[in-house]
């Protein structure tokens, strides 16, 4: 593992780039499924969209996600990061409401399923011809992981004064990129993220949709927000 250099904090400075990781509540893979994934880019677009943010590289893992990126203004009277915890956190509560009903009401045979039911679809290993039957293996177990609660609200429940549903742990690592060596040893980190034995979600980094890797290695990227660390150091 790729020890993190720099200054580690969770507060964000406007302006300066950093390396900063979000991690799902109870390390819940909540961000396994596709759906739940395209949720943080949405954000990501929106935000660089209004020119609130740059992002220089990113990785989504199931439990977690890796991002480089600058924060350029506030958002209203708000950082950028937290409106982006805020509508990420708005939007994982809407979908697990509607996946909820979806995975209780048996729409073929007028049956409610029990609380706690695990959705099928969650039990099957991604398709990727790459990986060979032991990494295939690998991989299916390490879906096991899965709890059968991952997808119900109720797991996310928090006893706050200000707050009923937490998805995000609290105090994300942030860690100030100060020269273009640490930046591009945290963009490495990142890439090569879902390729490690803890993973095995792809045999190769450029097989893995949801990070910059492609951007880097071609120039051609369908995440329209990305912006190149080359530009910046």
């Amino acid at each position: 593992m790729i020890k993190l250099e720099g200054n580690r904090k969770s507060n964000i400075d406007l302006g300066k780039i950093y390396f900063w990781t979000a991690t799902i509540n109870k390390w819940e893979w909540l961000l396994y499924e596709n759906s739940y994934k395209d949720v943080i880019i949405n954000s990501l677009d929106h935000l660089s969209q209004r020119n609130l943010i740059n992002v220089f590289g990113f990785v989504i893992m199931p439990n977690h996600i890796h991002l480089i990126w600058r924060l350029n203004a506030l958002n209203g009277k708000e950082k950028p990061h937290s409106s982006f915890l805020k509508y990420t956190s708005h939007q994982f509560k809407s979908k697990l409401i509607k996946h909820e009903k979806m995975v209780r009401a048996d729409t073929n045979h007028g049956r409610v399923e029990e609380p706690g039911s695990t959705n099928p679809r969650l039990s099957q290993p991604p398709q990727n011809p790459r990986l060979g039957p032991s990494q295939t293996e690998k991989l299916s177990s390490q879906i096991g992981k899965l709890n059968s609660t991952t997808y119900e609200l109720e797991s996310y429940l928090v006893n706050a004064s200000n707050k009923t549903y937490e998805f995000w742990k609290r105090d994300s690592l942030a860690v100030e990129l100060n020269n273009m060596e640490v930046a591009y040893q945290k963009l490495d980190y990142i890439h090569l993220n879902p390729t490690i034995k803890e993973w095995f979600l792809s045999n190769n980094p450029g097989d893995y949709r949801y990070s910059s890797y492609n951007f880097y290695e071609t120039g051609n990227s369908e995440f329209r927000f990305l912006k190149h660390l080359g530009e910046e150091f």
